[in-house]
């Protein structure tokens, strides 16, 4: 692990374009629509034709929410979630598909991935699921693109990984169109291919946390891979002097709440980056890096000093810092 410190507002990150690859230049197009409440947006080559391409990616954000959405009352998870019986429910290929990655994170993180603590989090008013649940991910089972669970009130809650699911699709897309050279981002998770049109690699920024106005902590370099960053930039609360983020240690039961303002996951795909993201937050602060340098992921931890900040990568992440 490589460890060194930089001095900032205390906060959360974020994962940001930089300013110059947002926008539509002369040698740049850029496509963007609403996604799970906040929005997603590509950059690539000018004189693509875009028109086909933005209903295709947008079509992917309604189908993951119209499937996978806990806070809508006719998706199918809502359905599991509804159901009082422990039979087999069918799923259609995509939850299907998110659910076995969701299961096989959590066997591989021992469980700091857990996509059955949806009622934990509700108790801590982020997310709709309220009632009380029992069991854990090794009460859930997936078989044939249906499922089940050992406990009637048992729940799932795939927020944690559906958004790097409907990432990862919307990146099939572009390569089955042949779109060479991209950068998209959906609700702060980025993917990149190829490069920027002037010939640079892309450039995707990592946000200082709280900083106001924003700026970077790091910019990286991506090519070929997903980033994306968990915290508790947005979704957390204070009370008298603690804060508490919408990730719970499944261990523990409560929110995570320690020293460590934010990870940011490089992996190869956004789904992988997204749940490994959730779970090394929710590890803490010593046994988060401990456990992405001991399996090999690359991620950069921001920790809490002060009224600065620490940083500690692992794996490869230091190779994509922009210098």
């Amino acid at each position: 692990m490589k460890q060194t410190r930089r001095s900032f507002l205390l906060g959360a990150g974020a994962l940001l374009f930089t300013p110059y690859a947002a926008r539509a230049t002369s040698s740049t197009a850029v496509i963007e629509g609403p996604a799970f409440g906040a929005s997603w947006r590509l950059v690539l080559p000018a004189g693509i034709d875009t028109f086909k391409l933005q209903h295709q990616l947008q079509a992917i954000i309604t189908s993951v929410d119209a499937t996978m959405s806990p806070f809508r009352p006719n998706t199918e998870i809502s359905a599991f979630n509804n159901s009082h019986h422990s039979n087999w429910t069918p799923l259609s290929k995509g939850p299907s598909r998110v659910l076995g990655a969701a299961l096989e994170i959590a066997r591989e993180t021992d469980g700091m991935f857990d996509p059955t603590i949806g009622a934990l989090v509700g108790r801590f008013g982020f997310g709709p699921i309220t009632r009380p649940s029992q069991g854990n991910y090794t009460n859930i089972y997936l078989e044939n693109n249906r499922c089940k669970k050992d406990y009637a009130d048992m729940s799932l809650d795939l927020c944690g990984i559906a958004k790097g699911y409907a990432l990862d699709e919307m990146v099939a897309v572009l390569d089955f169109a042949g779109v060479e050279n991209f950068l998209i981002e959906l609700g702060g998770e980025t993917f990149a291919r190829g490069s920027h049109p002037t010939g640079r690699a892309w450039h995707v920024g990592i946000e200082r946390p709280h900083s106001q106005p924003v700026a970077f902590q790091q910019l990286v370099t991506i090519d070929g891979h997903a980033l994306a960053t968990s915290g508790d930039s947005v979704n957390s609360y204070v009370v008298e002097g603690q804060r508490y983020s919408h990730i719970v240690n499944p261990r523990t039961t409560k929110p995570a709440n320690d020293r460590l303002a934010s990870v940011s996951v490089l992996a190869t795909t956004a789904m992988r980056a997204d749940a490994l993201a959730t779970a090394l937050f929710a590890m803490g602060a010593d046994a988060g890096p401990q456990f992405a340098d001991k399996t090999g992921i690359s991620a950069l931890f921001l920790l809490r000093d002060g009224i600065d900040f620490t940083e500690i990568t692992t794996g490869v992440f230091a190779n994509q810092f922009l210098t």
